[in-house]
């Protein structure tokens, strides 16, 4: 029988005082090992590592993917120009 994790929640980051960005949270269903963050590689949205994220749930860490600011549920990218790369990173 597989392990399975307990939920995915999606929530909102602040990340500064005008701008945040989607995240989901994996939690295990047991007490958690660790956290783990998945930053994601450039131009790809979260949903890419949601199976990984479900694994590492089901295997005790809790597991957070986001999308940058300005991309995928954290805004789309026509509508968030101002965005430049270096503003993912900070």
């Amino acid at each position: 029988m597989q392990a399975q994790y307990s939920s995915a929640e999606m929530v909102r980051i602040l990340i500064t005082a005008k701008d945040t960005v989607q995240a989901t949270v994996y939690a295990p269903a047991v007490a958690p090992k660790a956290v783990l963050v998945v930053h994601s590689a450039t131009a790809t949205p979260q949903g890419f590592y949601r199976a990984f994220a479900q694994h590492a749930a089901a295997n005790g860490l809790v597991a957070i993917t986001y999308d940058y600011r300005g991309t995928g549920r954290s805004g789309p990218p026509k509508q968030n120009s101002r965005f430049k790369m270096r503003d993912w990173i900070q």
